[in-house]
């Protein structure tokens, strides 16, 4: 979906209620957060309004809170043609950050299908270092958690998860 436009975009392609719609919406949730006391976060998702660490940057900046934070999913980011490092991650710097999920997946936008990997082995890979050192250095003292949604061809969820759990323990420990 374009939630976005200019030069004739706007017009033509973007959908010019949505995000505003989405906002308001998420205000009064934002306001009982606030009210007490408790962070909500908002996911970086396939099916999602905020498909990017970049989007979920901009609906915090815009309701105006600190009660709202980013559950930053690099590998559903991918979809939306988001790079994990150094685009996604220095978006959610300084404070937007609220949990992260790991998990690895090969997307084909022009064929719309997303196919689950184990983990180190799809287009994550280059990027699972590089967050995790830069998580470390920058003190993220929030979960870190392991998505295990990959299945071997003919295989289990536990195959999966025993496919990716120790190069998950490797990086992120």
């Amino acid at each position: 979906m374009i939630l976005f436009g200019c030069n004739g975009a706007e017009v033509w392609n973007a959908n010019n209620t949505a995000w505003a719609k989405f906002q308001e919406l998420l205000k009064p949730v934002v306001k009982m957060a606030e009210d007490e006391g408790i962070t909500l976060v908002v996911e970086t998702g396939n099916n999602a309004m905020i498909t990017s660490a970049f989007l979920g940057h901009k609906l915090i900046d815009e309701l105006g809170t600190d009660h709202l934070k980013v559950l930053w999913d690099p590998a559903n980011s991918l979809y939306c043609n988001e790079r994990a490092y150094p685009e996604g991650y220095e978006a959610l710097r300084g404070g937007y950050l609220g949990h992260v999920h790991i998990k690895d997946s090969n997307v084909d936008i022009p064929k719309a299908s997303v196919q689950q990997c184990a983990l180190g082995t799809g287009q994550m890979a280059p990027f699972l270092d590089d967050i995790a050192r830069h998580l470390s250095e920058d003190s993220y003292d929030g979960t870190i958690s392991f998505e295990s949604v990959y299945h071997p061809d003919d295989g289990s969820f536990e195959e999966g998860f025993a496919a990716s759990i120790d190069r998950f323990k490797q990086i992120f420990s």
